[in-house]
């Protein structure tokens, strides 16, 4: 029994409602500071990806997918098809008032 089950065993034995909760923390893989994480990147980095995921032009997005599919990560490549396609369309997250619109304002100004 590690340590941690035993205090949480103790804390149940005299009659105290105990939830554990696993918040990963760890060091970004982008910046290296110590921070609760994501997918192993902290809020900032991975606010930062999104931020340049949303000014990528279609061929731009074509060209990662053709990396991608080449290094065999299928679903990431076909993200980024799907992301072209919307960024010619200007449909899904792209289109005006969509995901890129609402969680990054200002994005297709600073393009």
């Amino acid at each position: 029994m590690s340590e941690v089950d035993r205090i949480v065993q103790t804390l149940k034995d005299a009659g105290h409602d105990v939830v554990v909760l696993h918040h990963p923390i760890g060091k970004c893989r982008k910046c290296g500071e110590t921070h609760d994480l994501a997918f192993g990147y902290c809020f900032d980095c991975a606010h930062a990806g999104q931020l340049r995921a949303a000014k990528r032009t279609a061929w731009q997005h074509i060209a990662r997918a053709n990396n991608l599919i080449w290094h065999r990560h299928w679903t990431n490549a076909r993200i980024e098809l799907r992301w072209a396609w919307e960024r010619l369309t200007q449909t899904g997250d792209y289109k005006p008032g969509g995901t890129f619109d609402a969680e990054h304002p200002g994005w297709r100004d600073k393009a």
